[in-house]
């Protein structure tokens, strides 16, 4: 009898290993399907071709930075580049992810594939990058203006401390080297950054950015060059998910 116990109970203990181990490796997969699923559809918005090095620009807050070069950051934007290097590193395996700050890379190095991340105050790379391209949109203080209208923040106040920020995609082709490209990634304010930043990561909640994105630039001709504006609700540090505004074709002088 008790050997019929023990063998009942190590057949439970068997059984429930067997489907722990069933349900482990059926989440794993679904969590790599998914992933990869999502991952060719996201580099068609970035648009590199096999790329083999990929600088990531951080800007950094100039009138801080101290003369040794240490670059001070505002959260969102700290986050926002490290959205975007788990990003290229999932989306390009094979690519070298090379991180840097704007005051720190040289201008001879600006013929690679660059991304930028960072409005123009504060990342010289985004402003470089904004005079080469003549039909992008342009930023006139902290107002983001396109050819289709401007978006402005609204003050904050104690009695309405959320506002909507406005972020910034640019995917181009490198003016100096026709087998790169140039990414930008700003926004009027920090909460901008980020939301641009998270549209361009494969994740699940900003899929239908994506999947809006590469519809509309579809129709383009001519060299895959696009401008895309999103906005995102804003309270201190926490931002809502991110919606496009509009996207618009640019190409490069």
């Amino acid at each position: 009898m008790r050997a019929q116990r023990d063998g009942l109970v190590a057949g439970v203990i068997s059984s429930f290993i067997v489907i722990v181990l069933q349900f482990s490796i059926t989440t794993a997969s679904r969590i790599v399907a998914d992933m990869v699923g999502r991952r060719w559809p996201t580099r068609s918005i970035w648009r590199f071709k096999n790329p083999r090095r990929i600088y990531v620009v951080s800007g950094s807050i100039e009138s801080i930075t101290d003369p040794a070069g240490t670059a001070f950051l505002a959260g969102p934007d700290a986050e926002a580049v490290a959205v975007v290097r788990v990003a290229l590193s999932v989306l390009y395996p094979k690519a070298e992810i090379v991180h840097t700050y704007a005051p720190s890379l040289s201008r001879d190095l600006y013929n690679a594939n660059i991304v930028a991340v960072g409005g123009p105050v504060n990342n010289r790379c985004t402003r470089d990058f904004l005079l080469q391209i003549p039909d992008a949109p342009k930023y006139e203080n902290l107002d983001l203006v396109t050819s289709a209208r401007r978006y402005s923040l609204e003050p904050i106040t104690e009695q309405n401390p959320a506002r909507t920020d406005y972020g910034l995609v640019i995917s181009t082709v490198n003016p100096f080297s026709e087998s790169a490209r140039w990414v930008i990634i700003s926004g009027c304010d920090t909460s901008g950054v980020l939301a641009a930043a998270t549209v361009l990561s494969p994740l699940r909640e900003t899929a239908r950015c994506r999947s809006e994105i590469r519809r509309k630039i579809q129709r383009f001709r001519g060299p895959k060059g696009y401008a895309a504006v999103v906005s995102t609700l804003a309270i201190g540090n926490l931002a809502s998910p991110p919606h496009v505004e509009e996207v618009e074709y640019v190409g490069t002088s």
